[in-house]
């Protein structure tokens, strides 16, 4: 026996997907490959690659006699896909969809993606940062990147969210709702991106259904003259869009954030109206009770003095009176 054994369990396909599996489990926020050292990441090109097949436009359906593996058989899947390969343990961690084919079929090799909603160019993004998982060393650096700027290629971008969504890889694509939430709540929204928007939207909580809806409830004016609001015909645009067949989710999340904004602006109504109460009853207040110091306060006069009330000088003595005569007399 060799001296030291080793596990075939853990040397096979199967084993080395569970070990991934437990790994990331093990790991604080171990779902997120973009967390991993980048030598655990460097670990995850042990277990060989798969390959991603999108279907290229307008090809023909795959379909091959040729025995599998072989060169005929390889270059009937070219003909058919668009083949993108990636190491298979850093697609276990990152795709759910992938990681639920593989658990079944640890030994898998090629998994078509046949949803119509795919594109080629978006999956490739994807397939690109799958690759990166075990180069790039510096994490900060290791991210879905998006075709920019974003609103101009919004399509383009929401392709790739789309293509996220059905490989279970949601979280390596939030930027881009984060972005587009920061970027709307400043700037008026323009109906080619409610239609496009409404078109990707899967249901009400769809995070830049919501952050549109909410920002044209913000810009819609409640009260006649409100700068920085929608225009009288701006408002017709928007209220036609609501009523759009393919924006209906849209209005219904338009309706909700735009009754919250009419409960926000009537309890400002009456906060101001409270605060205008309070002042003009401070006011009045002042008003009768006038200050002493106040210049305009009249100045109390002391009444006139009698003259009987004015002091008089002390009566003399007899004595001094008669000392007094006495002087004049000898003078």
């Amino acid at each position: 026996m060799p001296s030291n054994p080793v596990d075939p369990f853990k040397q096979s396909t199967a084993g080395l997907i569970n070990e991934t599996l437990v790994t990331m489990g093990t790991l604080r926020n171990g779902q997120d490959i973009t967390s991993w050292s980048f030598s655990a990441r460097k670990s995850l090109a042990r277990a060989g690659t798969v390959n991603i097949l999108i279907p290229k436009p307008n090809a023909p359906a795959f379909k091959s006699s040729a025995p599998r593996g072989s060169n005929k058989y390889w270059k009937d899947i070219h003909d058919s896909y668009i083949v993108h390969t990636v190491p298979r343990l850093v697609a276990a961690v990152t795709s759910t969809l992938v990681r639920a084919s593989l658990l079944r079929n640890a030994e898998a090799l090629n998994f078509p993606l046949t949803d119509p909603s795919l594109t080629p160019a978006a999956v490739g993004v994807l397939m690109r940062f799958m690759n990166a998982v075990c180069t790039v060393p510096d994490a900060t650096k290791l991210q879905v990147h998006l075709d920019t700027p974003l609103i101009v290629k919004l399509k383009d971008n929401l392709d790739i969210r789309a293509a996220a969504h059905v490989l279970g890889m949601d979280m390596y694509t939030k930027h881009i709702d984060e972005l587009y939430s920061t970027r709307i709540a400043t700037w008026f929204p323009i109906r080619s991106q409610a239609m496009t928007i409404s078109g990707y939207a899967k249901d009400t909580s769809d995070p830049l259904l919501v952050s549109l809806a909410k920002r044209i409830a913000e810009l819609t004016p409640l009260e006649a003259g409100e700068d920085g609001k929608f225009t009288k015909n701006q408002t017709h645009m928007w209220n036609k869009v609501m009523t759009n067949a393919n924006c209906t989710l849209l209005a219904e999340v338009h309706a909700q954030a735009l009754e919250k904004v009419k409960v926000e602006h009537k309890l400002k109504q009456t906060e101001a109206k409270m605060i205008e109460s309070k002042t003009s009853m401070a006011k009045q207040k002042a008003k009768a009770k006038k200050p002493a110091n106040d210049k305009n306060a009249e100045v109390k006069k002391a009444p006139p003095k009698d003259k009987d009330d004015e002091p008089k000088a002390p009566k003399k003595g007899h004595v001094i009176q008669a000392y007094e005569d006495a002087c004049s007399k000898r003078s």
